[in-house]
């Protein structure tokens, strides 16, 4: 598994650790033009990306060790409502150029695959993308005409971008 390390240990064997479930973060607007700020939602929340109209903000959140679900988050009022309910991660949500769709990767199947659903949340989720065997993937942009952007880590050479196109 490839994961950052929360984790230190002594030279006389004591374990210190945090579960990536305890880190709280806060989703905060910031006013360019007077530097007021006003926090939104505080929680384990990780990739915050606003929608397209600005409407709503997509957002991984931890649900313990190991596993994360999408929320999304009313970017006005600071409500949220949990968006995927898949095993494992569920993680680095992109959106659609138009707004209608939520790119996602997911390691449900033992191996990371990169999923799409409607931002809606009613409808079902489909594979975009699954290589025979990706240890770690996510989506990072996805631009008008389907072209998707994505890192994948590949022993041997590490992290590497690559497109697909639609």
């Amino acid at each position: 598994s490839i994961a950052e390390p929360h984790a230190s240990v002594s030279r006389n064997g004591i374990l210190v650790h945090t579960s990536a479930a305890a880190r709280y973060s806060r989703l905060v607007w910031y006013d360019l033009r007077s530097g007021a700020t006003s926090v939104l939602a505080i929680g384990p929340y990780f990739d915050p990306k606003l929608s397209p109209d600005g409407s709503r903000i997509a957002v991984e959140r931890a649900e313990g060790t190991g596993r994360s679900n999408l929320w999304m988050i009313d970017a006005r009022t600071g409500a949220a409502e949990p968006w995927s309910h898949a095993p494992e991660l569920n993680r680095k949500p992109i959106w659609s150029p138009a707004g209608d769709s939520i790119l996602f990767a997911s390691n449900r199947s033992g191996s990371y695959a990169m999923y799409v659903r409607d931002a809606a949340g009613s409808g079902p989720e489909r594979v975009a993308f699954a290589p025979a065997r990706a240890l770690l993937m996510w989506p990072n942009d996805w631009r008008a005409g389907g072209r998707i952007t994505f890192d994948l880590y590949e022993p041997g050479s590490g992290y590497n971008v690559y497109e697909l196109r639609a």
